[in-house]
């Protein structure tokens, strides 16, 4: 199993503990791909013609166009995230179809600091977000626990090693408490490493952590899958 930031709705960013990781092998960085917006598509008309509806983050605007006429009148994406920081990650976070609440958004901003906007803008440029940021907004995120990111976590754990509702949700605030508390299991975490190749220190305890919510069969499971 692998703990990460994950960069995966739409292909943008939704920070998540999960199973797997998109996480490249140059330096742990992220790959967040630029220009990235969410589509609909609709039922198609009986003309076999599909409509899709195009939203940006951060836009109330959306374009429609029709597949099959060759005009197409998506609008662009943001170039850039809005200067207050809870506004910066909640746009962000958007970018991928994920929702933050305004006192969410203000949580996770207050933990990374103002310089996370900065940090953001050059990832929406550059397609890359850097290990030191994805270390930081993986600790906000367990210290804040957003509600679209318990629900996306528990439900990831659930599929993917045969746990409980109740046990996952136990296990990821279990994980999360781990994180904010121990800078070296963070570390650890925040990387593209899988649990079973960490350090012994931190793997044990990730491990214990785990197993303070499942059966240490079930634990074994998740941990080093």
């Amino acid at each position: 199993m692998r703990i990460a930031p994950l960069f995966a709705i739409a292909g943008a960013l939704v920070l998540a503990v999960s199973c797997s990781s998109t996480k490249d092998d140059n330096g742990g960085a992220s790959k967040v791909p630029a220009g990235v917006v969410t589509s609909a598509a609709g039922a198609a008309p009986s003309d076999s013609s599909a409509t899709a509806t195009t939203a940006v983050a951060g836009d109330t605007t959306a374009s429609t166009s029709t597949a099959g006429t060759g005009a197409p009148t998506d609008t662009a994406p943001p170039t850039s995230l809005p200067s207050d920081p809870a506004a910066a990650v909640k746009a962000f976070y958007g970018l991928g179809g994920g929702t933050l609440s305004d006192p969410e958004a203000t949580c996770v901003a207050g933990s990374t600091g103002p310089g996370i906007v900065d940090s953001l803008n050059e990832a929406l440029a550059g397609g890359v977000l850097d290990p030191a940021t994805g270390k930081s907004l993986l600790k906000a995120f367990a210290s804040c626990e957003p509600q679209a990111y318990v629900d996306q976590t528990t439900s990831s754990l659930q599929a993917q090693s045969g746990a409980t509702k109740d046990q996952a949700a136990c296990v990821l605030h279990a994980v999360d408490k781990l994180f904010v508390a121990d800078d070296a299991v963070l570390t650890q975490a925040s990387g593209n490493d899988a649990i079973s190749e960490w350090p012994t220190p931190e793997h044990d305890k990730f491990s214990a952590a785990v197993k303070t919510c499942v059966p240490d069969d079930l634990a074994a499971k998740i941990v080093d899958a």
